[in-house]
């Protein structure tokens, strides 16, 4: 009997101490990929509003926008409405984009719902000065973002239903000189990012992916009547009511894990907007927005993850009828230690297995991630690489590893910036940024961003080997849209011809080269005679056409090195290099003929419409060309024909050793 007690209780102490350290084993590790999929979330939320926050800077620095809140007659309403209609169009992310003037009203309001882009008439525009984000709006400084609490969309007084999330922004627009120009409010759909946070923090059956703004209110609950309980009048359903203890805790420890009677609780506080911005410059030379201090406080959330510890057991081998079984038997017969043994060999083996299928997953996700990555040792040298870089440079896995330097794939003019934050990314352990081109293998190489990021120091035969992973972003897309957007603001919409600032920074590159080159150069102004008559008699519409059709003969008219532009009105300029002023007289002439030539068809009577123009010349030799004064004595000349009988021509000539003549 005590022989049989002798060799019975240390099986059954090895077989209690083995089965308390599984069950400790597995609950560290599924904790562990529950902390990663909690941090993973989190930096996904992080870096939404991030990406929300850098297109609320661009959106706040369009050119279009601001030529329009400083000259509305320069810039029409329909080509900021334009803009802002593709935006919200192409993005799908925002239900509203509304720019406001420095009085709090409605300039332009685009609405998305449902997939449908609006935008809402003139008449509809409504007075929000009264509204508080406005007045928190107005004070803000150049360069910071109001953001409000997320909560839900209100429409008339009532929640929408069903329940549509929304954060709401505030940019100033701001003008050259500093002054505050206006406001930019966009409504982001904050269901977009919830979304794909439920989605990533629901990966295992039974868990509970839990989301908690800074007062314990539910953004997102396994049971969705606990969510949004400020909004729907329900101050009972907060953590803090609910859940006190882990409450109290989690006000104490940024990061960790909780442990009730019942459950595990995985949590981790985070601040996505206050996260600090990236290092670099956009197009413009501003820095991203920074989220106002005054903005609302209630933008630190808490990630959580509740794991049963029934579904830990219900999941678990003794659980099981199989793992009783063998207990049992482990305590009768001692043969049962061989079948116990080889049952846990063949979890392991499966948990390998497992483990190995996961890494092939992980590796699949990192080749097929739509950023390049690398990873370099400390002298630059590309130790891996994924597979969506590779195809970037269009390269091969066997000529880059351990064969290039990252300085080797990156456009020359980059090299000394990016050797610079290498060494300082290594020395301080700080995260860089850097916007440069990889040299691909044919064509001019494609923009992207490099966010260079220290992530190992380890001693080696006793010199430190530091590698560095980078993150590389196409940036192609948004230099696209860059270019759109300035293309929009030099271009009249009416006749598609250059605007006014299209046209100044045409003529100072002519002006430029007209001095080096020491060639004359002609500022001719044309203007349509008796054009309010027009408009006056016969409608906007026909002196939209004949605006137009001046447009188009003025643009046949002239060579290809000559610059046709319209002012404004009824306004149009041609500037013609290399041309004395013998050749210019001829070609205003010409202009004026073909000009008087147009037969305009009024639809309905049967009549034709045919007007006239005014065109004053300036020109000037290389040694006398001011740009200020030939615009000038075109306009001046453009005057005299006006008050010459109109449908003439008028020219003079500046000459450094004559003046004007």
């Amino acid at each position: 009997m005590l022989y049989l007690l002798a060799i019975t209780l240390p099986l059954l102490l090895i077989g209690a101490w083995g089965k308390s350290a599984y069950e400790s084993a597995r609950q560290e590790r599924i904790v562990g990929s529950v902390e990663r999929s909690v941090e993973a979330a989190s930096a996904t939320l992080a870096g939404e509003v991030e990406q929300q926050i850098s297109l609320m800077s661009l959106l706040s620095l369009s050119s279009v926008t601001k030529a329009y809140l400083q000259d509305p007659a320069k810039t029409t309403q329909a080509a900021v409405e334009n803009s802002f209609f593709q935006i919200a169009d192409v993005l799908g992310t925002f239900d509203q984009l509304r720019l406001l003037d420095t009085s709090g009203r409605e300039l332009v309001r685009i609405n998305h719902r449902q997939g449908r882009t609006t935008v809402t008439p003139r008449q509809a525009l409504q007075d929000k000065s009264g509204r508080d984000y406005v007045q928190q709006g107005l004070k803000l400084r150049a360069g910071e973002l109001l953001a409000s609490r997320v909560d839900l969309n209100i429409e008339h007084g009532q929640v929408e239903v069903p329940h549509v999330p929304t954060l709401r922004m505030v940019a100033p627009v701001i003008g050259p000189g500093g002054e505050r120009l206006g406001l930019m409010v966009a409504n982001y759909r904050a269901e977009l990012m919830l979304g794909e946070y439920r989605r990533m923090v629901q990966t295992v059956p039974g868990f509970r992916g839990m989301l908690l703004n800074n007062e314990g209110y539910w953004l997102i609950n396994h049971d969705r009547s606990n969510e949004w309980g400020w909004v729907l009048g329900h101050p009972e359903r907060t953590a803090q009511k609910q859940l006190p203890p882990l409450w109290q805790h989690m006000q104490t420890t940024p990061t960790g894990v909780f442990e009730t009677a019942q459950s595990l609780y995985v949590f981790a506080r985070m601040a996505p907007f206050d996260r600090p911005p990236a290092q670099g410059t956009d197009a413009r030379g501003s820095k991203r927005l920074r989220v106002a201090d005054h903005s609302d406080p209630s933008r630190q959330w808490y990630a959580l993850i509740e794991i049963p510890k029934a579904v830990l057991q219900e999941r678990s081998f003794f659980h099981s009828t199989l793992g009783q079984w063998l207990t049992a038997l482990y305590v009768v017969l001692s043969v049962v230690l061989a079948l116990v043994v080889a049952q846990l060999q063949a979890q392991r083996r499966a948990l390998k297995d497992a483990a190995a299928r996961e890494l092939t997953l992980f590796q699949d996700l990192y080749d097929r991630a739509p950023f390049g990555y690398c990873s370099l040792d400390q002298s630059g040298l590309i130790r891996r690489i994924n597979q969506t870089l590779l195809t970037w440079l269009k390269r091969e896995r066997d000529t880059v590893v351990d064969r290039l330097r990252l300085h080797d794939v990156v456009a020359n003019e980059a090299h000394p910036q990016l050797a610079q934050l290498l060494a300082d990314s290594l020395s301080t352990g700080q995260p860089a940024r850097l916007e440069a081109r990889l040299q691909v293998s044919e064509g001019d190489g494609l923009p992207v961003q490099l966010a260079i990021h220290p992530i190992q120091r380890t001693q080696s035969k006793g010199r430190e080997d530091v590698r560095v992973r980078v993150a590389v972003e196409d940036m192609a897309a948004q230099h696209k849209l860059r270019e759109t957007l300035h293309l929009m603001a030099v271009t009249d919409p009416l006749t598609g011809l250059r605007n006014r600032r299209g046209w100044q920074d045409l003529m100072q590159q002519e002006l430029r080269r007209a001095r080096r080159s020491g060639q004359p150069l002609a500022v001719m102004m044309l203007d349509i005679d008796h054009f309010k008559r027009i408009n006056d008699t016969h409608g906007h519409d026909v002196g939209d056409l004949a605006l137009k059709a001046m447009a188009e003969v003025l643009q046949q008219s002239v060579r290809d090195v000559d610059v046709v532009a319209r002012l404004g009105g009824e306004e149009f300029v041609v500037l013609a290099a290399d041309t004395p002023s013998e050749r210019a007289l001829e070609m205003a002439h010409r202009l004026r003929e073909r000009v008087a030539a147009i037969a305009l068809p009024l639809a309905g009577t049967g009549e034709v419409l045919r007007f006239t123009v005014s065109v004053g010349v300036a020109c000037a030799t290389a040694s006398h060309i001011d740009p200020e004064a030939l615009l000038k004595q075109a306009d001046e000349q453009l005057y005299a024909a006006k008050h010459g009988g109109r449908n003439c021509v008028r020219l003079a000539v500046m000459d450094a050793a004559a003046g004007e003549k």
